[in-house]
């Protein structure tokens, strides 16, 4: 008897159905390096416009003061390694100041995340 193998569509349909728990991974890890760190879901999964090609936009909204590449990195790799994320989950991580967050969501179609 033959295996059948997954496809790459059914394989991404899959992660993609499983967008909250790894986002609420995603979170956890931002919010254990930044406690005061809000983050959301925007785009087309917020919207419930998700299609076979879409990936999984997260909103990580901070203070001024933090350092967007070092900090981006730092969350990654947390949600990666302690958390399970999958290395190759499609997500990609928005990282803005409160300032520019509020512009951002005010645009509409957006999740909060609370761990």
């Amino acid at each position: 008897m033959r295996s059948r193998k997954t496809s790459w569509a059914e394989h991404h349909a899959r992660y993609l159905r499983m967008w909250k728990e790894v986002v609420g991974k995603i979170a956890k890890a931002a919010k254990e390096l930044i406690p005061e760190a809000k983050v959301y879901v925007i785009g087309s999964v917020a919207e419930g416009r998700t299609t076979i090609m879409s990936d999984v936009d997260v909103l990580i909204c901070v203070p001024e003061k933090y350092k967007k590449r070092e900090v981006k990195k730092k969350i990654i790799f947390k949600a990666i390694e302690e958390y399970g994320v999958p290395w190759d989950y499609p997500f990609e991580i928005h990282f803005h100041d409160y300032g520019t967050c509020e512009e951002v969501l005010s645009l509409g179609g957006y999740v909060e995340i609370d761990p």
